[in-house]
Protein backbone atom coordinates (compact mmCIF):
# COMPACT_ATOMS: atom_id res chain seq x y z
CA UNK A 1 0.00 0.00 0.00
CA UNK A 2 1.25 3.87 -0.90
CA UNK A 3 3.03 4.84 2.73
CA UNK A 4 0.73 8.19 2.32
CA UNK A 5 -2.62 6.38 1.58
CA UNK A 6 -1.71 4.23 4.94
CA UNK A 7 -0.82 6.97 7.00
CA UNK A 8 -3.79 8.80 6.09
CA UNK A 9 -5.72 5.58 6.35
CA UNK A 10 -4.01 5.77 9.93
CA UNK A 11 -4.64 9.34 10.85
CA UNK A 12 -8.59 8.68 9.86
CA UNK A 13 -8.87 5.57 12.08
CA UNK A 14 -7.34 7.74 15.10
CA UNK A 15 -9.85 10.35 14.70
CA UNK A 16 -12.85 7.78 14.39
CA UNK A 17 -11.50 6.69 17.65
CA UNK A 18 -11.26 10.02 19.26
CA UNK A 19 -15.36 10.85 18.35
CA UNK A 20 -15.76 7.59 19.76
CA UNK A 21 -14.10 8.55 23.20
CA UNK A 22 -15.78 11.60 22.88
CA UNK A 23 -19.07 10.48 22.83
CA UNK A 24 -18.77 8.12 25.25
CA UNK A 25 -17.29 10.76 27.81
CA UNK A 26 -20.64 12.89 26.59
CA UNK A 27 -22.82 10.47 27.91
CA UNK A 28 -21.52 9.77 30.71
CA UNK A 29 -21.66 13.63 31.65
CA UNK A 30 -25.17 13.67 31.04
CA UNK A 31 -25.69 10.29 33.03
CA UNK A 32 -23.59 12.47 35.67
CA UNK A 33 -25.90 15.39 35.59
CA UNK A 34 -28.83 13.47 36.33
CA UNK A 35 -27.48 12.36 39.29
CA UNK A 36 -25.77 15.97 40.00
CA UNK A 37 -28.60 18.12 39.25
CA UNK A 38 -31.42 16.20 40.04
CA UNK A 39 -33.70 15.93 36.87
CA UNK A 40 -36.45 13.85 35.62
CA UNK A 41 -35.53 10.84 33.20
CA UNK A 42 -38.74 11.38 31.13
CA UNK A 43 -39.49 7.74 29.73
CA UNK A 44 -40.55 7.63 26.14
CA UNK A 45 -42.06 4.93 25.49
CA UNK A 46 -41.47 3.32 21.75
CA UNK A 47 -45.09 3.04 20.10
CA UNK A 48 -47.47 -0.32 19.97
CA UNK A 49 -51.04 -0.16 18.90
CA UNK A 50 -54.25 -2.09 20.32
CA UNK A 51 -57.74 -1.36 18.32
CA UNK A 52 -61.20 -0.45 19.87
CA UNK A 53 -63.73 -1.50 18.00
CA UNK A 54 -67.53 0.92 17.69
CA UNK A 55 -70.65 -0.76 17.12
CA UNK A 56 -73.04 1.27 14.84
CA UNK A 57 -75.77 1.35 17.86
CA UNK A 58 -72.96 2.77 20.23
CA UNK A 59 -74.40 6.22 19.84
CA UNK A 60 -73.92 9.78 21.35
CA UNK A 61 -71.66 13.10 20.79
CA UNK A 62 -68.57 11.25 23.06
CA UNK A 63 -65.37 9.74 21.70
CA UNK A 64 -65.73 6.30 20.03
CA UNK A 65 -69.35 7.24 19.28
CA UNK A 66 -71.64 7.74 15.81
CA UNK A 67 -73.65 10.63 15.45
CA UNK A 68 -76.52 9.91 12.41
CA UNK A 69 -77.83 13.14 11.07
CA UNK A 70 -81.05 12.79 8.43
CA UNK A 71 -84.21 11.37 7.48
CA UNK A 72 -83.16 8.36 6.52
CA UNK A 73 -81.46 6.36 9.25
CA UNK A 74 -82.87 3.05 10.39
CA UNK A 75 -81.23 0.75 13.00
CA UNK A 76 -81.74 -3.57 11.50
CA UNK A 77 -81.22 -6.03 13.95
CA UNK A 78 -81.65 -9.64 14.09
CA UNK A 79 -79.27 -9.73 11.11
CA UNK A 80 -76.47 -13.08 12.08
CA UNK A 81 -74.38 -11.85 9.40
CA UNK A 82 -73.63 -8.32 10.71
CA UNK A 83 -71.39 -7.18 13.51
CA UNK A 84 -73.24 -7.68 16.83
CA UNK A 85 -76.52 -8.56 14.17
CA UNK A 86 -77.33 -5.37 13.81
CA UNK A 87 -76.35 -2.33 11.66
CA UNK A 88 -77.56 1.29 10.72
CA UNK A 89 -78.80 2.21 7.21
CA UNK A 90 -79.76 4.73 5.21
CA UNK A 91 -80.89 5.33 1.13
CA UNK A 92 -81.39 8.95 1.95
CA UNK A 93 -79.12 11.64 -0.21
CA UNK A 94 -77.02 14.07 2.12
CA UNK A 95 -77.53 11.73 5.31
CA UNK A 96 -74.42 11.57 7.48
CA UNK A 97 -72.74 9.39 9.76
CA UNK A 98 -69.92 11.00 11.81
CA UNK A 99 -67.56 8.57 13.97
CA UNK A 100 -65.64 10.98 17.06
CA UNK A 101 -62.47 8.85 17.53
CA UNK A 102 -59.01 8.96 19.42
CA UNK A 103 -56.55 7.31 17.90
CA UNK A 104 -54.41 7.25 14.81
CA UNK A 105 -56.76 5.24 12.00
CA UNK A 106 -60.20 4.37 11.48
CA UNK A 107 -61.74 1.57 10.08
CA UNK A 108 -65.18 2.12 8.31
CA UNK A 109 -67.04 -1.59 7.83
CA UNK A 110 -70.46 -1.86 6.42
CA UNK A 111 -72.48 -3.65 3.99
CA UNK A 112 -71.64 -3.92 -0.18
CA UNK A 113 -74.56 -4.78 -1.55
CA UNK A 114 -77.03 -4.21 -5.05
CA UNK A 115 -78.30 -1.67 -3.24
CA UNK A 116 -75.29 0.10 -2.37
CA UNK A 117 -74.82 3.44 -3.80
CA UNK A 118 -71.26 5.94 -3.41
CA UNK A 119 -70.53 7.45 -0.29
CA UNK A 120 -68.29 10.13 0.63
CA UNK A 121 -65.28 9.85 3.45
CA UNK A 122 -63.55 12.48 4.88
CA UNK A 123 -61.26 12.75 8.29
CA UNK A 124 -61.30 16.35 10.11
CA UNK A 125 -63.22 17.99 7.46
CA UNK A 126 -60.31 17.48 4.87
CA UNK A 127 -60.76 16.39 1.39
CA UNK A 128 -63.55 13.75 0.84
CA UNK A 129 -63.35 10.18 -1.08
CA UNK A 130 -65.85 8.80 -3.10
CA UNK A 131 -66.44 5.18 -2.22
CA UNK A 132 -68.18 2.69 -4.19
CA UNK A 133 -70.25 0.27 -2.12
CA UNK A 134 -71.79 -1.99 -5.07
CA UNK A 135 -71.35 -5.47 -5.27
CA UNK A 136 -73.88 -7.87 -7.05
CA UNK A 137 -73.46 -9.97 -3.92
CA UNK A 138 -74.23 -8.71 -0.46
CA UNK A 139 -71.16 -8.88 1.74
CA UNK A 140 -72.26 -7.75 5.51
CA UNK A 141 -69.53 -6.52 8.31
CA UNK A 142 -66.63 -6.07 5.44
CA UNK A 143 -64.17 -3.52 5.63
CA UNK A 144 -65.15 -0.34 2.90
CA UNK A 145 -62.36 2.40 3.69
CA UNK A 146 -59.38 2.87 6.16
CA UNK A 147 -58.32 5.81 6.72
CA UNK A 148 -54.60 7.28 6.39
CA UNK A 149 -52.27 7.17 9.17
CA UNK A 150 -53.10 10.29 11.75
CA UNK A 151 -51.41 11.77 14.41
CA UNK A 152 -52.16 10.79 18.12
CA UNK A 153 -55.52 12.05 19.39
CA UNK A 154 -58.95 13.25 18.96
CA UNK A 155 -60.17 12.81 14.74
CA UNK A 156 -63.52 12.99 13.05
CA UNK A 157 -64.76 10.66 10.45
CA UNK A 158 -67.35 11.68 8.52
CA UNK A 159 -69.60 9.70 6.17
CA UNK A 160 -71.63 11.15 3.71
CA UNK A 161 -74.60 9.30 1.37
CA UNK A 162 -74.18 11.36 -2.28
CA UNK A 163 -77.23 10.00 -4.13
CA UNK A 164 -75.17 8.56 -6.70
CA UNK A 165 -74.55 5.01 -7.37
CA UNK A 166 -72.73 2.80 -9.72
CA UNK A 167 -74.94 2.12 -13.25
CA UNK A 168 -75.64 -1.39 -11.89
CA UNK A 169 -76.85 -0.48 -8.12
CA UNK A 170 -80.76 -0.55 -7.82
CA UNK A 171 -80.44 2.44 -4.86
CA UNK A 172 -77.94 4.76 -3.37
CA UNK A 173 -77.79 3.16 -0.44
CA UNK A 174 -75.39 2.48 2.80
CA UNK A 175 -75.07 1.17 6.17
CA UNK A 176 -73.00 1.79 9.13
CA UNK A 177 -71.95 -1.71 11.25
CA UNK A 178 -68.62 -0.99 13.18
CA UNK A 179 -65.71 1.21 12.82
CA UNK A 180 -62.24 -0.14 14.20
CA UNK A 181 -59.89 2.28 15.63
CA UNK A 182 -56.16 2.09 16.32
CA UNK A 183 -55.20 3.47 19.06
CA UNK A 184 -51.21 4.19 20.17
CA UNK A 185 -50.16 3.05 23.01
CA UNK A 186 -46.88 2.57 25.47
CA UNK A 187 -45.09 -0.83 24.65
CA UNK A 188 -41.29 -2.34 23.26
CA UNK A 189 -38.88 -0.56 24.97
CA UNK A 190 -37.43 2.67 27.28
CA UNK A 191 -35.79 5.77 25.86
CA UNK A 192 -34.53 8.57 27.60
CA UNK A 193 -34.65 12.08 27.75
CA UNK A 194 -34.12 14.97 29.67
CA UNK A 195 -36.97 17.74 31.10
CA UNK A 196 -36.29 20.01 34.09
CA UNK A 197 -36.80 18.41 37.89
CA UNK A 198 -41.16 18.29 37.94
CA UNK A 199 -41.58 15.19 39.78
CA UNK A 200 -40.30 11.78 39.82
CA UNK A 201 -40.81 8.31 37.94
CA UNK A 202 -42.95 6.82 40.68
CA UNK A 203 -45.76 9.53 39.86
CA UNK A 204 -45.85 8.76 36.17
CA UNK A 205 -44.46 10.59 32.89
CA UNK A 206 -47.11 10.95 29.94
CA UNK A 207 -46.08 9.06 26.78
CA UNK A 208 -45.33 10.63 24.24
CA UNK A 209 -44.00 8.34 21.76
CA UNK A 210 -40.25 7.89 20.67
CA UNK A 211 -39.03 11.49 20.00
CA UNK A 212 -35.01 10.43 19.24
CA UNK A 213 -33.76 10.76 16.05
CA UNK A 214 -32.58 7.63 15.32
CA UNK A 215 -36.15 6.07 16.23
CA UNK A 216 -35.49 4.92 19.65
CA UNK A 217 -32.53 2.77 19.85
CA UNK A 218 -29.78 5.39 20.50
CA UNK A 219 -30.04 4.94 24.39
CA UNK A 220 -32.37 2.04 25.43
CA UNK A 221 -32.79 1.51 29.59
CA UNK A 222 -34.10 -1.86 31.12
CA UNK A 223 -35.73 -0.50 33.60
CA UNK A 224 -37.59 2.93 34.41
CA UNK A 225 -41.48 2.13 32.68
CA UNK A 226 -43.76 4.47 34.14
CA UNK A 227 -46.90 2.06 32.99
CA UNK A 228 -49.04 0.81 36.04
CA UNK A 229 -48.34 -2.68 36.50
CA UNK A 230 -50.05 -4.73 39.39
CA UNK A 231 -47.82 -7.96 38.75
CA UNK A 232 -48.75 -9.53 42.32
CA UNK A 233 -52.11 -8.56 42.36
CA UNK A 234 -53.47 -6.26 45.36
CA UNK A 235 -53.87 -9.69 46.88
CA UNK A 236 -49.85 -10.18 46.67
CA UNK A 237 -50.26 -13.65 44.70
CA UNK A 238 -49.67 -13.32 40.26
CA UNK A 239 -52.65 -15.18 38.46
CA UNK A 240 -51.85 -18.78 37.42
CA UNK A 241 -52.28 -19.39 33.88
CA UNK A 242 -55.28 -20.99 32.52
CA UNK A 243 -54.99 -24.80 32.47
CA UNK A 244 -54.52 -26.46 29.35
CA UNK A 245 -57.29 -28.83 29.71
CA UNK A 246 -60.43 -27.37 32.05
CA UNK A 247 -62.61 -28.76 34.50
CA UNK A 248 -64.79 -25.59 36.21
CA UNK A 249 -67.52 -25.64 38.37
CA UNK A 250 -70.02 -22.42 39.11
CA UNK A 251 -70.01 -21.85 42.71
CA UNK A 252 -73.13 -19.53 43.61
CA UNK A 253 -72.01 -16.50 45.87
CA UNK A 254 -76.04 -15.78 47.10
CA UNK A 255 -76.48 -16.44 50.59
CA UNK A 256 -79.68 -18.47 50.03
CA UNK A 257 -77.73 -20.60 47.22
CA UNK A 258 -77.31 -24.16 47.42
CA UNK A 259 -73.54 -23.78 46.97
CA UNK A 260 -71.77 -25.77 49.78
CA UNK A 261 -68.83 -24.54 51.74
CA UNK A 262 -65.86 -23.68 49.10
CA UNK A 263 -63.56 -26.50 50.82
CA UNK A 264 -65.63 -28.72 49.73
CA UNK A 265 -65.22 -28.56 46.02
CA UNK A 266 -64.87 -31.96 44.89
CA UNK A 267 -61.35 -33.50 43.21
CA UNK A 268 -60.34 -33.13 38.96
CA UNK A 269 -62.23 -29.33 39.21
CA UNK A 270 -59.71 -27.35 38.38
CA UNK A 271 -61.33 -24.08 37.85
CA UNK A 272 -63.61 -22.57 39.97
CA UNK A 273 -66.12 -19.74 39.05
CA UNK A 274 -67.56 -17.42 41.33
CA UNK A 275 -70.83 -16.34 40.47
CA UNK A 276 -71.60 -13.24 40.25
CA UNK A 277 -70.20 -10.00 39.93
CA UNK A 278 -73.02 -7.27 39.39
CA UNK A 279 -73.51 -3.53 39.39
CA UNK A 280 -71.49 -0.44 38.45
CA UNK A 281 -68.68 -0.51 39.64
CA UNK A 282 -69.22 -4.90 39.65
CA UNK A 283 -69.14 -6.15 43.12
CA UNK A 284 -69.36 -9.85 44.76
CA UNK A 285 -73.50 -10.74 45.04
CA UNK A 286 -72.86 -12.43 48.37
CA UNK A 287 -70.31 -14.62 50.56
CA UNK A 288 -72.75 -17.54 50.92
CA UNK A 289 -73.82 -18.97 53.98
CA UNK A 290 -70.36 -19.43 55.19
CA UNK A 291 -69.68 -16.12 55.55
CA UNK A 292 -66.74 -13.94 54.15
CA UNK A 293 -63.98 -14.75 56.54
CA UNK A 294 -64.12 -18.70 56.10
CA UNK A 295 -64.73 -18.31 51.70
CA UNK A 296 -61.52 -16.30 51.64
CA UNK A 297 -59.50 -18.65 53.59
CA UNK A 298 -61.52 -21.85 51.17
CA UNK A 299 -60.46 -19.77 47.85
CA UNK A 300 -56.75 -19.39 49.19
CA UNK A 301 -56.38 -23.05 50.11
CA UNK A 302 -57.80 -24.26 46.48
CA UNK A 303 -55.40 -21.68 44.90
CA UNK A 304 -52.56 -23.09 46.44
CA UNK A 305 -52.96 -26.62 45.28
CA UNK A 306 -53.74 -25.08 42.05
CA UNK A 307 -57.35 -24.55 41.65
CA UNK A 308 -58.18 -21.50 39.44
CA UNK A 309 -60.35 -19.04 41.01
CA UNK A 310 -62.44 -16.96 38.05
CA UNK A 311 -64.51 -13.85 38.76
CA UNK A 312 -68.09 -14.16 36.78
CA UNK A 313 -69.68 -11.29 36.05
CA UNK A 314 -73.52 -11.14 35.17
CA UNK A 315 -75.55 -13.61 35.19
CA UNK A 316 -79.09 -14.09 34.34
CA UNK A 317 -80.82 -10.61 34.14
CA UNK A 318 -77.11 -9.36 36.32
CA UNK A 319 -76.63 -5.83 35.69
CA UNK A 320 -73.22 -4.75 34.60
CA UNK A 321 -72.17 -1.65 32.94
CA UNK A 322 -69.58 -2.17 30.86
CA UNK A 323 -69.29 1.58 29.02
CA UNK A 324 -68.27 2.49 33.00
CA UNK A 325 -64.48 0.59 31.38
CA UNK A 326 -62.38 2.42 34.49
CA UNK A 327 -65.11 1.61 36.80
CA UNK A 328 -65.76 -1.97 35.54
CA UNK A 329 -61.50 -2.36 35.88
CA UNK A 330 -61.73 -1.12 39.40
CA UNK A 331 -64.10 -3.07 41.02
CA UNK A 332 -62.70 -6.33 39.41
CA UNK A 333 -59.40 -4.92 41.25
CA UNK A 334 -61.18 -4.34 44.41
CA UNK A 335 -62.85 -7.85 44.31
CA UNK A 336 -59.22 -9.17 43.68
CA UNK A 337 -58.13 -7.31 46.95
CA UNK A 338 -59.98 -9.98 48.89
CA UNK A 339 -59.59 -13.12 46.45
CA UNK A 340 -56.82 -14.02 44.31
CA UNK A 341 -58.43 -13.82 40.96
CA UNK A 342 -56.89 -15.96 38.16
CA UNK A 343 -59.29 -14.19 35.32
CA UNK A 344 -62.93 -12.99 34.91
CA UNK A 345 -65.64 -14.83 33.19
CA UNK A 346 -67.90 -12.91 30.53
CA UNK A 347 -71.60 -14.47 31.64
CA UNK A 348 -73.31 -11.31 30.60
CA UNK A 349 -77.35 -11.72 29.98
CA UNK A 350 -79.33 -8.98 31.44
CA UNK A 351 -77.35 -6.58 29.60
CA UNK A 352 -75.93 -5.70 26.20
CA UNK A 353 -73.13 -6.90 24.61
CA UNK A 354 -70.24 -4.08 23.56
CA UNK A 355 -67.50 -5.84 21.73
CA UNK A 356 -65.41 -2.34 21.95
CA UNK A 357 -66.24 -2.34 26.03
CA UNK A 358 -65.31 -6.13 26.50
CA UNK A 359 -62.73 -5.95 24.78
CA UNK A 360 -60.90 -2.88 26.43
CA UNK A 361 -61.81 -4.37 29.73
CA UNK A 362 -60.49 -7.50 29.19
CA UNK A 363 -56.83 -6.47 27.69
CA UNK A 364 -56.49 -3.57 30.47
CA UNK A 365 -56.87 -6.19 33.18
CA UNK A 366 -54.69 -8.38 31.26
CA UNK A 367 -52.37 -5.49 31.08
CA UNK A 368 -52.41 -5.11 35.08
CA UNK A 369 -52.78 -8.40 36.29
CA UNK A 370 -50.56 -9.83 33.93
CA UNK A 371 -50.86 -12.22 30.69
CA UNK A 372 -52.07 -15.24 32.59
CA UNK A 373 -54.97 -13.64 33.71
CA UNK A 374 -57.58 -15.39 32.07
CA UNK A 375 -60.83 -14.25 29.84
CA UNK A 376 -63.11 -16.92 29.56
CA UNK A 377 -66.92 -16.77 28.02
CA UNK A 378 -69.96 -18.54 28.65
CA UNK A 379 -72.60 -17.76 26.26
CA UNK A 380 -76.26 -17.97 27.64
CA UNK A 381 -79.64 -16.37 27.51
CA UNK A 382 -80.71 -13.53 25.13
CA UNK A 383 -77.49 -12.52 24.11
CA UNK A 384 -76.15 -15.95 23.38
CA UNK A 385 -76.11 -15.58 19.44
CA UNK A 386 -74.05 -11.83 20.00
CA UNK A 387 -71.11 -13.71 21.92
CA UNK A 388 -68.90 -15.44 18.65
CA UNK A 389 -68.14 -11.84 16.94
CA UNK A 390 -67.44 -10.51 20.52
CA UNK A 391 -65.16 -13.61 21.11
CA UNK A 392 -63.58 -13.53 17.93
CA UNK A 393 -62.35 -9.67 18.45
CA UNK A 394 -61.21 -11.34 22.13
CA UNK A 395 -58.94 -13.89 20.48
CA UNK A 396 -57.69 -11.34 17.74
CA UNK A 397 -56.55 -8.96 20.63
CA UNK A 398 -54.87 -12.13 21.81
CA UNK A 399 -57.17 -11.75 25.34
CA UNK A 400 -59.18 -15.10 24.79
CA UNK A 401 -58.89 -18.35 26.90
CA UNK A 402 -62.15 -20.30 26.63
CA UNK A 403 -65.71 -19.61 25.29
CA UNK A 404 -68.04 -22.14 26.26
CA UNK A 405 -71.50 -22.94 24.72
CA UNK A 406 -74.55 -23.38 27.66
CA UNK A 407 -75.98 -26.11 26.63
CA UNK A 408 -78.46 -26.22 29.64
CA UNK A 409 -80.39 -22.72 28.46
CA UNK A 410 -82.78 -25.06 26.21
CA UNK A 411 -83.29 -28.82 25.15
CA UNK A 412 -79.82 -29.48 23.35
CA UNK A 413 -79.15 -32.79 21.18
CA UNK A 414 -75.53 -34.04 20.60
CA UNK A 415 -75.54 -33.48 17.06
CA UNK A 416 -76.89 -29.56 17.71
CA UNK A 417 -74.00 -29.19 20.47
CA UNK A 418 -71.72 -29.77 18.17
CA UNK A 419 -72.97 -27.43 15.44
CA UNK A 420 -72.73 -24.70 18.01
CA UNK A 421 -68.82 -25.58 18.25
CA UNK A 422 -68.09 -25.59 15.05
CA UNK A 423 -69.45 -22.45 13.98
CA UNK A 424 -67.44 -20.97 16.50
CA UNK A 425 -64.36 -23.05 14.91
CA UNK A 426 -66.14 -21.49 11.65
CA UNK A 427 -66.04 -17.97 13.12
CA UNK A 428 -62.06 -18.01 13.84
CA UNK A 429 -61.91 -19.30 17.43
CA UNK A 430 -59.59 -22.33 18.03
CA UNK A 431 -60.71 -25.15 19.54
CA UNK A 432 -58.29 -25.49 22.04
CA UNK A 433 -60.30 -22.28 23.19
CA UNK A 434 -63.80 -24.21 23.16
CA UNK A 435 -65.69 -25.42 26.16
CA UNK A 436 -68.49 -27.26 26.56
CA UNK A 437 -70.90 -26.18 29.50
CA UNK A 438 -73.20 -28.78 31.25
CA UNK A 439 -75.81 -29.09 34.38
CA UNK A 440 -77.01 -31.73 36.33
CA UNK A 441 -79.31 -32.80 38.64
CA UNK A 442 -82.59 -31.06 40.21
CA UNK A 443 -85.93 -30.97 38.07
CA UNK A 444 -84.69 -28.19 35.40
CA UNK A 445 -81.66 -30.62 34.00
CA UNK A 446 -81.17 -31.03 30.73
CA UNK A 447 -78.43 -33.40 30.66
CA UNK A 448 -77.62 -36.41 32.73
CA UNK A 449 -74.41 -37.43 34.00
CA UNK A 450 -74.16 -40.43 31.32
CA UNK A 451 -75.89 -37.92 28.88
CA UNK A 452 -72.60 -35.73 29.25
CA UNK A 453 -70.26 -38.51 29.13
CA UNK A 454 -72.14 -39.42 25.89
CA UNK A 455 -72.36 -35.83 24.41
CA UNK A 456 -69.04 -34.81 25.28
CA UNK A 457 -67.33 -37.89 23.70
CA UNK A 458 -69.27 -37.05 20.42
CA UNK A 459 -67.77 -33.70 20.38
CA UNK A 460 -64.59 -34.88 21.11
CA UNK A 461 -64.83 -37.12 18.13
CA UNK A 462 -64.92 -34.41 15.95
CA UNK A 463 -62.53 -32.20 18.44
CA UNK A 464 -59.56 -33.94 19.69
CA UNK A 465 -58.07 -30.83 21.12
CA UNK A 466 -61.36 -29.10 22.43
CA UNK A 467 -60.27 -27.47 25.98
CA UNK A 468 -62.99 -28.91 28.24
CA UNK A 469 -65.65 -27.87 30.15
CA UNK A 470 -68.04 -26.85 33.16
CA UNK A 471 -70.78 -27.42 35.70
CA UNK A 472 -73.45 -25.36 36.66
CA UNK A 473 -73.21 -25.12 39.44
CA UNK A 474 -72.26 -26.78 42.99
CA UNK A 475 -74.67 -27.76 44.77
CA UNK A 476 -76.61 -29.90 42.72
CA UNK A 477 -77.90 -33.14 42.73
CA UNK A 478 -75.13 -35.14 40.76
CA UNK A 479 -72.46 -32.55 41.40
CA UNK A 480 -69.82 -35.08 42.87
CA UNK A 481 -71.05 -38.09 40.30
CA UNK A 482 -70.11 -35.27 37.66
CA UNK A 483 -66.80 -34.50 38.98
CA UNK A 484 -66.02 -38.03 39.51
CA UNK A 485 -67.17 -39.48 35.69
CA UNK A 486 -67.34 -36.18 33.85
CA UNK A 487 -64.64 -33.95 34.86
CA UNK A 488 -61.35 -36.85 34.16
CA UNK A 489 -62.41 -36.64 30.60
CA UNK A 490 -62.21 -33.05 30.28
CA UNK A 491 -59.23 -33.35 31.61
CA UNK A 492 -57.65 -35.47 28.92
Amino acid sequence: MNRKVLSMTKKSAKKRKKIAVLKHRILLIVVALISIIGVTTLVLTKASTTTVIVNDNVIGSGVNQWQYSGTGWRHYTGEPAKYMGDDHSSSQAGDIATLRFNGIKAEYHGAKSPQAGIVAISIDNGSEVMVDLYSATRYDNTLLYTSPVLSSGEHTMRIRLTGTKNPSATQAAAAVDRAIVTVENGANGHYVNIEPENGTLSSGATVIGDQSVSNGKSVKFASGSTTPTDPGGTTGTAPMPFPAKAAGLYHMMWSNSKSPKLSTTPANINVIYLAFAQGDPPSLVGWTAQGEASFVTDAKALRAKGVRMVISVGGAQGYVNTSSRQNFVNGIMNINSKIPLDGIDWDIEGSALNAGDIVWISTELKRLRGSNFAITMAPGGGHIHSYPPVAVELHKANALDLIGWQFYDTVVSKEAALSRVNSLVSAGIPINKIGVGMMVGDADTYWTVDECITNFNYIKASHPNIRGGYLWEAGRAGTGDWANRVAPLLLK
